[in-house]
């Protein structure tokens, strides 16, 4: 029997839709079931529905394709509908590579070479991709050729990738996308999920059987866990870039770094109470002077050791008995060397440093998991009120209202003084690019945009007014900024004092309202799988969470008795994050189902 002819114009519809076309709807059936080894229930279908996935010549082309029948395919390529010459050279010319690199692959060099120079050159207008295949023939075996080639896939599997790239010249109604209908299901799938918010959703996987939906419950919205110890306000937080630790500081001048795995085992009462240890017994020890410098530029803090082992004493450190354990395994962590109070912390992007910034004028970069202070970076002339690492994890960058950015290359031969330095406003906050190519600091009501092969300011953007703190989406491409409205003009209440702003449209996309920001510091963040949550911190008291896209709010979080200045969501848990608050705790918040999960594990 004769292939059902193929009616290119036919305009029937699915009676359920008026907007799916019948005949390319059922093309795509009949493909699906093919490539799901179904010939026989597909033939059926062809014969009732007078369609076929691909006509008689296409089909016989693509069978040439796969079973290596290269000539024949060739001679197939005049019969597939193409009137661009260029485009028939083209395909001629991916089909005889293919021909030529498969043979070279089985060792017949001669045969290579007689395709490649009566096929493949006359029709190859890229004389290097020509320099390149002819110097294929020096390949020493068909791994050494592979390997040139980066093939990590089958023969057929190849063919297949073949076919992909031809199918960029050959219209897709006469050669639709291989596996076209399972793409379509991949993208209505990834559509549902942004539309109902995954994985905040039921059900909890994504099904062809029914829709995702979103469930607000599994936000985080309940307090998970409260931690206590700092002993005067917890100023901010930040979760390692492995999800697995949380650092903290205050205006104790001390920072903590929290193990989060044990809060499954330990209860928040013995969590705190480790931590309280830890730190009473660093204040009963504290010399009258905390830091000393070292001729090398190295400062020795008082410090804990992360991993457990006190550091060996050197010039200027007391030895004392280490706290921080539950029955023998260490919970929590403390670093303090800083004689003013201490504004910022960053982890480095291998979590093996943090630094921390000071009204001291001074950024203490410490080799965490040894417990070493191993750098004191002293150039500012003011406080220092923010830094940040590149990606490579060499390099800082530090800021403060002194009108300057340093940025210092700690691996090379004078890591304390800066390679380079930008001039700016009084800056109160700033981020690196995830390209590292730019350098985004908040001053007043700037957002500052410097190029860092040039230093100099590329952007300035104006806010209505002050910005006190940024947080920067991971694409690089979005930007939020907390503002003090206690400095805008003809402030009114209930306006709006977080902004988030399109880089590259330079312009302000969504705003929240809501939270209250007048006298201090606040910070937000994006947050949640995908970034879709906006969360901030409030001086009601009060945790807010908002969707980024709308700007509506999804919860208004009660739990602390004092401003809350500081959030941030865990980066590998999507129904994890924390505040930090004045009322000397940091809560950890999530959902029911984690929550029941944690009670119980610890009362087993």
């Amino acid at each position: 029997m004769s292939s059902p002819s193929y009616h290119q114009h036919s305009c029937g519809l699915l009676e359920d839709s008026e907007e799916i076309p019948k005949d390319q709807f059922t093309r795509l059936v009949i493909q699906a079931i093919q490539s799901l080894g179904y010939p026989s229930v597909s033939k059926q279908l062809e014969e009732q529905s007078g369609l076929c996935a691909l006509n008689g010549q296409v089909a016989e082309f693509c069978e040439c394709i796969f079973s290596g029948e290269w000539s024949r395919a060739a001679q197939h390529v005049s019969h597939l509908g193409l009137e661009d010459v260029q485009a028939l050279d083209k395909v001629r010319f991916l089909i005889y590579e293919q021909q030529y690199l498969e043979t070279l692959e089985n060792g017949e060099v001669e045969s290579a070479l007689h395709c490649l120079r009566s096929q493949v050159t006359p029709l190859c207008s890229d004389m290097k991709r020509l320099q390149r295949l002819t110097s294929l023939v020096m390949c020493k075996s068909s791994e050494d050729l592979r390997k040139q080639c980066a093939w990590n896939t089958t023969g057929p599997s190849r063919r297949r990738q073949l076919l992909e790239e031809i199918q960029r010249y050959i219209p897709p109604w006469i050669l639709p996308p291989q596996r076209r209908l399972q793409g379509l299901v991949k993208q209505a799938l990834e559509a549902q999920k942004k539309q109902s918010f995954y994985p905040y959703c039921t059900p909890p996987q994504p099904s062809l059987l029914e829709d995702l939906k979103y469930c607000p419950e599994k936000v985080p919205h309940l307090a998970y866990a409260t931690l206590r110890g700092h002993k005067d306000e917890v100023w901010f937080v930040a979760f390692s870039h492995s999800g697995r630790y949380l650092a903290s500081l205050s205006k104790d001048r001390i920072v903590l770094i929290w193990r989060l795995d044990c809060l499954d085992k330990y209860s928040d009462e013995q969590v705190s109470f480790a931590a309280e240890q830890l730190i009473d017994s660093t204040v009963q020890s504290m010399p009258s002077h905390l830091t000393e410098t070292l001729d090398s530029g190295y400062t020795n803090g008082l410090v804990h050791s992360v991993n457990g082992e006190q550091p060996e004493s050197n010039t200027g450190r007391m030895d004392h008995s280490v706290k921080g354990y539950i029955e023998g395994e260490r919970v929590v962590w403390l670093l303090n060397g800083h004689e003013d109070d201490i504004t910022f912390l960053a982890w480095s992007p291998d979590d093996c440093y943090l630094a921390t910034c000071s009204n001291d004028h001074t950024v203490l970069v410490w080799e965490v998991f040894s417990g070493q202070c191993k750098w004191k970076l002293s150039d500012h002339k003011e406080i220092v009120s923010s830094c940040a690492w590149l990606s490579n994890g060499c390099r800082l960058v530090t800021s403060g209202p002194d009108e300057y950015i340093y940025e210092y290359d700690l691996l090379s031969e004078h890591p304390t003084s800066p390679v380079c330095f930008y001039r700016s406003k009084k800056t109160a906050d700033l981020v690196v690019t995830p390209d590292d190519s730019k350098i985004i600091a908040v001053a007043e009501r700037y957002i500052q945009i410097f190029d860092r092969s040039t230093q100099l300011e590329v952007a300035s953007l104006l806010e209505i007014a002050s910005i006190t703190s940024l947080s920067l989406s991971k694409d690089g491409n979005y930007l939020l900024v907390n503002m003090s409205m206690r400095s805008a003009s003809n402030y009114s209440d209930g306006e709006a004092e977080i902004h988030l702003w399109d880089l590259t449209k330079r312009k302000v996309i969504q705003d929240y309202r809501g939270q209250r920001q007048i006298n201090f510091v606040i910070r937000s963040t994006f947050g949640g799988q995908g970034e879709v949550f906006v969360v901030s911190g409030s001086e009601d008291t009060s945790v807010y969470v908002w969707f980024r896209d709308s700007g509506d709010l999804v919860y208004r979080l009660d739990g602390h008795h004092a401003t809350v200045s500081c959030v941030d969501w865990n980066p590998k848990d999507p129904f994890l994050f924390a505040s930090a608050s004045d009322d000397h705790s940091i809560i950890l918040w999530s959902n029911r189902e984690r929550l029941d999960q944690r009670y119980n594990n610890i009362i087993q």
